[in-house]
């Protein structure tokens, strides 16, 4: 018996959408708070099928007690910064202004 497993790496390759991402964004989100990252596996297959663009929106609330651990997502006692959503819903609905506009 063969297996294959195939994790294909996530490439933002669009340039047409990364270019209307980076467009909202900057009118949403001061260029200080940005900042590249490092390479994933998150979405792959999505922009496989179609074009798009793929981006992380920073949630995580800093270590509520000196000293102790941040919490990292996908764990029981991830701490969402609830203010980041807004964030994110913001730089949607200026996908959309600058699509319609």
């Amino acid at each position: 018996m063969t297996v294959s497993v195939r994790y294909p790496v996530t490439a933002n390759v669009s340039r047409t959408c990364i270019e209307h991402l980076l467009k909202a964004s900057k009118q949403v989100v001061p260029e200080d708070k940005t900042q590249a990252c490092e390479p994933t596996m998150a979405a792959a297959e999505f922009l496989e099928q179609r074009p798009g663009v793929f981006y992380f929106l920073g949630s995580r609330k800093e270590p509520p007690v000196e000293g102790e651990a941040t919490r990292p997502h996908h764990k029981s006692n991830f701490d969402i910064h609830e203010s980041f959503l807004e964030v994110g819903a913001a730089i949607w609905v200026q996908l959309i202004l600058d699509k319609v506009g």
